[in-house]
């Protein structure tokens, strides 16, 4: 009868433990995962859509650079222009000098006569190109203004550039994260799962033991392992507006290496901490490091990005 009972009693645990976590501890594992996935599905779906609006960097940097070779190009046939003013007065002035000579020429001899009078049309000629070519270079201010214009147009796009490549940074992150997230939820579920079990067959063989009947388990009868807390993960502090990898250092060995310990932080620690670094760090200003490290603790990125908008270098604008 005490094998029978052992045997009837491991039974009942089993199939009472299997029921609950089909029921369910299973439902609410793959709801969870679910909703995770289609978390990393859409992270990922903005990465490739950030990647995509990134594969014109290259054009624009080489437009950038081409105008840039124009722009000095201008800038030196500008600068030639003085050099047509000084041969163009040197012109000038030997024009002069050959009048006087032409008026000087009515008491000399015919054939001396004829030779000024030649070097006075030659003299004559040269004026005239000198006259069309800086008129030509008169023109080339506006053109300098012009690539000047483009130029700072190409920087402007290369700055939105920049900041897309931080978006597409901190997407990264959060991906990276999700998946990480996914594979701890897995990994407590997994343990919590074995847990209840086992403590349901334990019962059933102690009760085998002593000979008396099984007691017909409920669910709050079955008390599950509690999970073991882990060890939270360092944070990217870098995410928040304002620190910088210099001041993430110096967070980090104050203790501060989480979102949920800078938020925790006050405003005074923080200044205490980047006046001990130096001068160098007391132009950072932490007024809203704590609230945006909140909001990435609690997971709430749109709200995260939607303050990050408002500041400028960690400041409200």
């Amino acid at each position: 009868m005490h094998w029978l009972s052992f045997f009837i009693g491991a039974l009942i645990g089993w199939l009472v433990c299997w029921l609950i976590d089909y029921l369910f501890c299973r439902p609410r594992r793959i709801a969870a995962e679910q909703a995770l996935r289609d978390q990393l599905q859409r992270c990922n779906e903005e990465c490739t859509s950030l990647k995509a609006q990134l594969g014109n960097t290259q054009d624009l940097r080489a437009r950038l650079s081409s105008s840039g070779a124009e722009m000095d190009t201008l800038k030196a046939q500008f600068a030639g222009t003085k050099d047509l003013q000084v041969r163009l007065d040197g012109a000038n002035a030997e024009l002069a000098a050959f009048k006087a000579k032409l008026s000087e020429a009515k008491e000399v001899q015919p054939t001396e006569a004829g030779d000024l009078q030649v070097q006075l049309q030659e003299a004559h000629a040269e004026i005239d190109g000198l006259k069309a070519r800086l008129s030509e270079a008169q023109g080339l201010p506006a053109q300098v203004d012009g690539a000047q214009a483009e130029l700072q147009a190409l920087k402007a796009k290369l700055s939105h550039v920049e900041d897309l490549e931080g978006n597409l940074a901190f997407w990264q992150t959060r991906s990276s994260q999700q998946g990480l997230e996914i594979e701890r939820l897995r990994t407590q579920l997994s343990s919590g799962a074995r847990a209840a079990l086992g403590g349901v067959v334990g019962a059933c063989l102690a009760t085998a033991a002593m000979g008396l009947p099984a007691a017909p388990a409920t669910d709050a009868g079955i008390v599950a392992a509690p999970l073991t807390t882990a060890v939270p993960q360092p944070d990217d502090l870098i995410l928040i507006e304002g620190i910088g990898p210099k001041i993430n250092e110096l967070l980090n060995k104050a203790g501060i290496v989480s979102f949920a310990q800078l938020a925790a932080t006050s405003l005074q620690r923080l200044n205490q901490i980047l006046d001990a670094a130096g001068p160098r760090f007391r132009l950072a200003d932490p007024q809203t490091w704590p609230e945006q490290a909140a909001l990435a603790r609690d997971g709430k990125w749109e709200a995260f990005q939607a303050l990050q908008g408002t500041l400028k270098a960690g400041r409200r604008d």
